[in-house]
C-alpha cells in the first residue's frame, strides 16, 4: 500500500534533500510499515503521539533491535517534518520523540556470569539490597542512565506492556522495553521493598528511594553499583 503524499515526499527527498534511491525506498519502506500498521484507521491529520508509542512498542513485540528502530523513527520524523512544512498538517506528532539508544553490549571486562552474580539477591529480608539489585539488572538490560534511572517514576512503567517512558537529554522522551527478568526483580522490589521503605516515611512517585524515603541521586546509584561490584569481587 501506498501511503499519503507518497509522490510530492518522494520529490522532497530526491530534489530537495537530494538522497539517492535506495535511501529513498528505505523511507519508503518505513512509511508503509507505519501506515499499514495503522491499517488506515486515522486521517493523516489526525494522527498523534500515541500513534507513534504504539507502532514503537509493536516493532519491539516483533523483535526489532533498536538500531532498526531509530531508522524507522527517523524516516517517520522527516515525512512529518515535509508534512508540517507543505501545510498538510498542523501539528508534527513525532516531534518530542527521541530516537532510542543503539543496543549498549555490556563492558568487555564484565563477562554474563559476572553480571548475574552482581544482580543475585542474596537476603531478601534487607529491602536494600534488593533494590540495589534491581537497579544493577535496569542499568545493564535496559541501558539506562545513572540520571535517567534516578528520574524514574512509578508513572512512567506500564507494566501491561513492559515499557518504559524514559525522559532524557532535552527533556526528549523514548520508550524502552523492559525484559522479564527486570520487571520480576521490580515487581519484588515494588510488593516488598519498596513498601517497607515507604511505609516508615512520606515517600515520593520515584521508583527508586533511599532508607528516609528519598529519590536516589544519579551519585548515589553509581556508590550503590561500586560497593556492591567490591563486596562481591
Amino acid at each position: 500500500m501506498d501511503f499519503p503524499y507518497c509522490e510530492e515526499f518522494y520529490n522532497y527527498l530526491k530534489y530537495e534533500k537530494k538522497l539517492e534511491e535506495n535511501s529513498i525506498y528505505a523511507y519508503y519502506s518505513d512509511l508503509k510499515e507505519f501506515f499499514s500498521f495503522l491499517d488506515n484507521s486515522k486521517e493523516i491529520d489526525e494522527i498523534d503521539h500515541n500513534d507513534i508509542l504504539d507502532f514503537v512498542i509493536n516493532l519491539h513485540e516483533k523483535n526489532n533491535n533498536n538500531r532498526s528502530i531509530a531508522r524507522k523513527i527517523s524516516g517517520l520524523k522527516n515525512y512529518f517534518v515535509f508534512l508540517l512544512k507543505m501545510e498538510y498538517i498542523e501539528n508534527n506528532p513525532i516531534s518530542d520523540c527521541e530516537r532510542p539508544n543503539y543496543e549498549k553490549k555490556l563492558p568487555e571486562f564484565l563477562t554474563l556470569q559476572e553480571v548475574e552474580q552482581l544482580v543475585k539477591i542474596e537476603n531478601f529480608d534487607r529491602p536494600d539490597e534488593v533494590r540495589d539489585s534491581c537497579i544493577i539488572e535496569f542499568l545493564y538490560s535496559c541501558g539506562l542512565r545513572a540520571s535517567e534511572l534516578s528520574n524514574l517514576k512509578i508513572s512512567d512503567l506500564s507494566f501491561e506492556m513492559n515499557v518504559l517512558n524514559v525522559v532524557g537529554k532535552g527533556d526528549k522522551q523514548r520508550l524502552v522495553p523492559v525484559g522479564n527478568i527486570a520487571m520480576e526483580l521490580l515487581n519484588i522490589y515494588l510488593k516488598n521493598s519498596r513498601v517497607r521503605i515507604a511505609k516508615r516515611y512520606n515517600s515520593t512517585d520515584y521508583i527508586f528511594i533511599s532508607k528516609l524515603g528519598k529519590k536516589l541521586s544519579r551519585v548515589s546509584i553509581w556508590e550503590i553499583v561500586k560497593k556492591r561490584a567490591l563486596k562481591r569481587g
